[in-house]
């Protein structure tokens, strides 16, 4: 018979691995071939997010996934909880933007994992959620380059968490999360600083080959 810690370990390695596996579900993907797209990841910017979702399917469709996709966040962290991972439960979030970033499903070319990212922050630390929400419109305000705000968003969680007094495992979450959002944006951090990053909205040129699966 396994002792009570063996089985908390089987119980935290079957929610990561269950927590990759459903961010490895791509509703972009998805949203793009049902409505006749194609492979979203060969239109547009190339990403498989909901952002170059709307530049080729339209605002709806990008609305509803992007619904989705923080839904799903928040559910891996709930499910987590619902196990008995507490308080360990906002770690689920770190396998979650992996699995998001790197499908199993879909040869392992992801988006980036930012509505992911919030879904899972709002219920680890709404408030910190909630600042970077304001920071990501103060920022896309400003360029109106969605890049940019996902950026600074991501890199306000861990001072958000610390200042709001959130548990050592709800700032090593916030921490995570900033440093696979910003790892997941490098091409758009190359492409602000050299000023070629499009706005929201305008064209784009055709997803260069390294990305196309």
């Amino acid at each position: 018979m396994p002792d009570a810690m063996t089985i908390r370990i089987a119980v935290a390695v079957g929610a990561a691995v269950g927590a990759y596996a459903a961010g490895s579900v791509n509703f972009s993907l998805f949203a793009a071939r049902l409505l006749g797209h194609g492979d979203l990841r060969r239109l547009g910017s190339g990403n498989a997010g909901a952002t170059n979702l709307a530049r080729v399917a339209g605002k709806g469709p990008a609305a509803a996934v992007l619904a989705l996709d923080i839904a799903r966040g928040a559910g891996v962290i709930f499910a987590a909880s619902a196990v008995g991972l507490d308080p360990w439960s906002p770690l689920a979030a770190i396998p979650l933007l992996l699995g998001n970033m790197f499908p199993v499903f879909h040869n392992l070319r992801g988006g980036k994992g930012v509505a992911a990212a919030v879904g899972a922050l709002l219920v680890v630390s709404p408030f910190a959620a909630l600042i970077g929400g304001g920071i990501f419109f103060t920022a896309f305000a400003i360029g109106r380059r969605v890049s940019a705000g996902s950026i600074a968003m991501a890199l306000s969680y861990p001072a958000a968490a610390m200042l709001l007094g959130g548990s050592w495992v709800d700032v090593a979450t916030a921490t995570g999360l900033a440093v696979l959002l910003v790892a997941s944006h490098r091409r758009n951090i190359a492409r602000l600083a050299a000023g070629t990053e499009p706005r929201f909205g305008a064209p784009t040129e055709p997803p260069c080959a390294e990305r196309r699966p």
